[in-house]
């Protein structure tokens, strides 16, 4: 609500004749605020929501005050109006689609938010007015980008032929600086600045940062993230911020082992396993085979709960989980129940259908 609250005063703000921020104040605020979301992106180390949520929507006001204020200086005449209108109703369309259809599809982890921050520079007046005696400093600072994302993608590859220590040439947080420094140096250029932040941008989303972390999967219902452990001893399967599973693949002496112990809220002494344990002991007294329905696949941990004899039957609506489950970060699956059944739908539904 307060998110959609803003955006909607912006347009009282800057859609008129008279903005009630100075121009010149509005673009610094949205120049500093957009950098320092980016940069907040680029750190490794899990920040707190309050940091994430605060630059995030300070960066999502600016811009949409720069954007709506720069439509606003570009409208056309009054019998224009209603095209004009028109255009922008067609523009949210195609940007709601682009988030919620295209963008799960072509990208394996929320990039498109990094993105469109990037791309907020483009709303700044002038930012897409080439003149002829800028572009030639701007197409060297673009061939800089361009190097850079190609020694991201294939420094590390060229550097272990040659025995380079790659990894000792800056991190993250610290490369993104340099761009941010860039960008906010080349004030009086917006062109040269929107190369900078989409310089920013790729150093974002290729190295590791706070959107790009772990083996993602990406579908419809989220991003699955398969991370190791701090200290290296468990694989840990992970949706947005919920933990869904964790496979011991070391002991404490950094060994690898092939345990299929359920972790996490799975574990011997959990309710969950308390509760398969009775539903098998409450079937051997009443003389039936004991069926178990579990909604949610996960990492596959409660399938090693099973025993001889048992009817096991996972309800799972993304196949995205199901591929993570039976891949080779987990094995419970492969070791517990090798030849599982899996229902793949929303279990509401094919639940229901169930005898």
């Amino acid at each position: 609500v307060v998110p959609l609250a803003l955006y909607l005063a912006t347009f009282v703000v800057v859609f008129r004749e008279r903005a009630l921020v100075p121009p010149k104040l509005l673009l610094a605020l949205h120049a500093v605020a957009t950098i320092l979301a980016m940069l907040q992106l680029a750190q490794t180390e899990k920040e707190t929501w309050f940091y994430a949520a605060g630059f995030g929507i300070a960066a999502f006001v600016t811009s949409t005050l720069v954007a709506h204020r720069t439509l606003y200086e570009s409208r056309p005449d009054a019998r224009h109006l209603t095209e004009f209108y028109m255009w922008m109703s067609l523009g949210g369309v195609l940007g709601g689609l682009f988030a919620a259809l295209i963008a799960p599809r072509i990208f394996s982890e929320v990039f498109e938010y990094p993105l469109l921050l990037a791309l907020s520079f483009a709303c700044r007046p002038g930012a897409l007015n080439l003149r002829s005696e800028s572009t030639r400093s701007l197409a060297m600072l673009a061939g800089v980008v361009a190097l850079g994302a190609a020694a991201i993608a294939w420094g590390p590859t060229l550097a272990s032929q040659y025995d380079i220590d790659f990894a000792g040439w800056g991190s993250t947080a610290g490369i993104a600086a340099g761009f941010a420094v860039v960008a906010l140096a080349l004030w009086r250029f917006p062109p040269h600045m929107l190369v900078a932040a989409l310089g920013l941008y790729l150093v974002v989303v290729m190295l590791p940062s706070g959107v790009h972390r772990g083996k993602a999967q990406r579908s419809y219902f989220g991003v699955y993230r398969v991370i190791q452990s701090w200290d290296g001893q468990f694989n840990v399967l992970q949706h947005g911020t919920t933990l869904h599973g964790a496979q011991r693949i070391r002991n404490a002496a950094g060994q690898p082992v092939a345990s299929t112990t359920p972790a996490t809220y799975y574990h011997a002494h959990s309710p969950m396993a308390y509760a398969v344990r009775l539903t098998g002991m409450m079937s051997a007294a009443m003389r039936v085979e004991p069926h178990f329905g579990v909604v949610g696949l996960g990492a596959g941990s409660l399938a090693c709960h099973s025993a001889a004899g048992e009817h096991w039957r996972f309800f799972e609506i993304d196949p995205v989980v199901v591929s993570i489950a039976k891949s080779r970060n987990f094995t419970f699956l492969s070791n517990c129940q090798p030849n599982v059944d899996i229902v793949i739908g929303d279990a509401r539904l094919t639940l229901a259908k169930e005898p």
